[in-house]
């Protein structure tokens, strides 16, 4: 054994240095979530921000779209995902006459919002016991509620106490 500039003893550099070996699973992970993105971007309803200017009965250019889908996205009233460089829009957050449910705003303020949120749109399609084994997105429509409510139980935490949260502010 041999001390290190530290004071403690060692046995020798393997020892001392870093874990670099990958974490366990990761690459198995990623190849999962690459999986699940590619199906739902497939099989699941998606809007860009043109479509998204159009539902909500503007004519607007190209440049003006992304603004308007932008501006949305930015006061947390609209999900979208980054895929190659521009953002897509799952439809269940549209209300018959093209405009975004209004609910989406509580919705979108529970969960984990990223640049690319893949994380949000995974939760939404995948199925959720808090919702009787439904998909967010499948009840969305029929009970914006009980859908917030399952985001705030599976999100966010009391700062007191670090449990779930179980009760809605229904604005």
């Amino acid at each position: 054994m041999s001390m290190s500039a530290h004071g403690r003893k060692t046995s020798g550099w393997k020892d001392d240095a870093p874990d670099l070996s990958p974490i366990p699973n990761a690459e198995h992970s990623f190849e999962a979530a690459k999986r699940t993105r590619d199906r739902l971007l497939a099989n699941e309803s998606w809007f860009d921000s043109k479509e998204v200017a159009e539902l909500a009965h503007r004519a607007v250019e190209d440049a003006d779209a992304e603004q308007y889908a932008s501006h949305l996205r930015s006061e947390l009233r609209l999900l979208g995902v980054r895929w190659r460089g521009k953002y897509l829009h799952p439809a269940f957050q549209f209300q018959t006459s093209g405009e975004v449910h209004p609910a989406m705003e509580r919705l979108l303020s529970a969960l984990p919002i990223t640049d690319a949120n893949w994380n949000a749109a995974f939760w939404f399609f995948e199925r959720n016991g808090k919702l009787g084994a439904r998909r967010p997105a499948d009840l969305f429509a029929h009970d914006p509620d009980a859908v917030v409510a399952a985001a705030i139980q599976d999100f966010v935490r009391d700062e007191n106490d670090g449990n779930a949260t179980s009760t809605v502010t229904v604005r």
